[in-house]
């Protein structure tokens, strides 16, 4: 498969602290990549480099981020206008919050597709559209209104076609069920998908929520403390996890009628410190864990894991360009 999105060795700083280190992620066309990972591991971030929009205290120490081939991190700011929308759209976290509060939707709406030099009344009629296929009633009311006259589902489902009208290659969802309830997480999950059945949009989606990843994904990305410790076949790293960290993350997950899980210990980590970032709570640890960063090892063509216990097998094949 041919990779739309690749991420070389990206590594990302807030002000003096590492968010990011050494990552590689790879979307080809087409496909759905799920990333998941608690709080604070850089999930977020990662995106965020990709669009070009870190704030005013991060930066992108080193690295690559190549979209067809291209290296954006070469690009001037008026190119970046230029890819955001139209080649690669965002759905951010908070739909309500993202909405501008005193606006009205069409406005928002007429503003982004002038950027683009698109026709507006063009641009209305695909997002009645894409509204309709979304199964929002009365979709001209909806474009007349401000965001805090509809409900979160609402703002999530605008939110998405809005993204959509401009036909971006590359479709970036941050958390884009957090805010949802259930049956309307169900919804926009579904709609998601059938945007990638009906037109190969690639999708790159970080949650929290593992059952939405086994849902949507593909493959699966699993991060740790700015790190990617697993990477590889969805179905392959639920059914059969590799690295310690993935194999609690996955039994943290609540089961209908079995006992509640434990959970995983929140220990603060210090990024600059050697050494594997999870090695005080790995029951695995070894002798190089407090003082060697392990490198990725290819275990098959599915399975990439980030630990030392593989280091040595004779089967596992060291991939730095997947560090």
């Amino acid at each position: 498969m041919d990779n739309l999105l690749e991420i070389k060795n990206l590594s990302v700083n807030y002000g003096l602290v590492p968010i990011l280190q050494n990552i590689s992620v790879s979307v080809g066309k087409g496909e759905i990549i799920g990333v998941v990972g608690e709080s604070g591991c850089g999930k977020s971030t990662m995106i965020y480099a990709v669009m070009g929009i870190l704030g005013k205290t991060g930066y992108v120490d080193g690295g690559e981020i190549l979209f067809e081939g291209d290296n954006l991190l070469d690009y001037s700011k008026e190119q970046m206008r230029q890819v955001r929308g139209e080649k690669i759209s965002l759905i951010a976290q908070n739909p309500i919050e993202s909405l501008h509060p005193t606006r009205r939707i069409k406005d928002q709406l007429s503003e982004m597709v002038k950027m683009h030099n698109m026709d507006v009344k063009e641009a209305r009629e695909e997002m009645l559209r894409i509204m309709d296929i979304f199964r929002l009633k009365n979709p001209e009311r909806i474009l007349n209104s401000y965001a805090f006259e509809l409900s979160g589902g609402m703002c999530q489902r605008v939110s998405i076609a809005m993204a959509m009208v401009l036909k971006p290659r590359l479709l970036m969802a941050d958390e884009p069920t957090s805010a949802l309830d259930v049956i309307t997480q169900k919804e926009v999950i579904n709609e998601l998908m059938k945007i990638r059945d009906r037109s190969g949009t690639s999708i790159l989606i970080v949650s929290h929520n593992m059952g939405v990843i086994s849902h949507m994904a593909d493959k699966m990305i699993v991060m740790y403390a700015g790190h990617v410790f697993e990477y590889g076949d969805k179905k392959q790293i639920i059914n059969h996890p590799q690295h310690p960290y993935t194999e609690n993350l996955i039994k943290a997950v609540p089961k209908i009628h079995m006992p509640l899980p434990e959970g995983i210990e929140a220990i603060r980590v210090d990024r600059t410190l050697p050494g594997c970032p999870y090695c005080r709570s790995c029951d695995c640890k070894c002798s190089e864990c407090d003082s060697e960063r392990p490198e990725m090892i290819r275990l098959d063509d599915n399975c990439f894991v980030r630990c030392h216990k593989y280091a040595h097998r004779n089967t596992g094949e060291q991939l730095r360009a997947h560090a």
